[in-house]
């Protein structure tokens, strides 16, 4: 299958309006990263669509239990949804590329993470390479402070924001 060709039919099924987790650019490095490989991008692009629903189901269970006042079933949620995004980052190779996305998780939970992955890289190898965070736009979903912005807050000293 030529490169342009498998390229633009993984765009066509990937970035669209039934996958909006998937942008161009993920497509693009995912395909870069996988040496232009048809079926490995599509299979890494199907498993992220996989974790990225469920994640998305978890947190509109978490919407409900909080307008019903549930404060166990939603911090019950918050523990399932943060450690399905950790999964989700760790099975998809995360920490070999340094590359972390923090999408779908709970400010708490992206902090939490990042404080875990600066911890485990002052104690490693890999202490003096770059790390980037994934964060999107930054958006304020119901006046709530977002993960760009706490991260931003919490580890100026070490982020800088591209």
């Amino acid at each position: 299958m030529e490169k342009s060709t498998s390229f633009e039919q993984l765009q066509k099924e990937f970035v669209c309006p039934t996958h909006p987790e998937i942008c161009d650019a993920l497509l693009q490095e995912t395909f870069a990263e996988n040496q232009h490989d048809f079926w490995m991008t599509k299979q890494y692009l199907q498993r992220y669509h996989l974790f990225w629903s469920m994640i998305m189901q978890l947190h509109n269970q978490r919407s409900r239990a909080k307008k019903e006042y549930n404060r166990q079933a939603k911090k019950m949620l918050e523990i399932v949804i943060n450690n399905l995004v950790r999964e989700r980052n760790h099975s998809l190779g995360s920490f070999q590329k340094l590359v972390f996305d923090l999408h779908g998780f709970t400010v708490k939970g992206a902090l939490d993470y990042v404080t875990d992955i600066k911890s485990g890289m002052e104690n490693s190898e890999a202490r003096h390479r770059a790390v980037t965070l994934i964060t999107g736009h930054g958006e304020r979903v119901g006046g709530a402070s977002t993960i760009k912005a706490e991260i931003l807050r919490n580890f100026r000293e070490n982020v800088q924001e591209n």
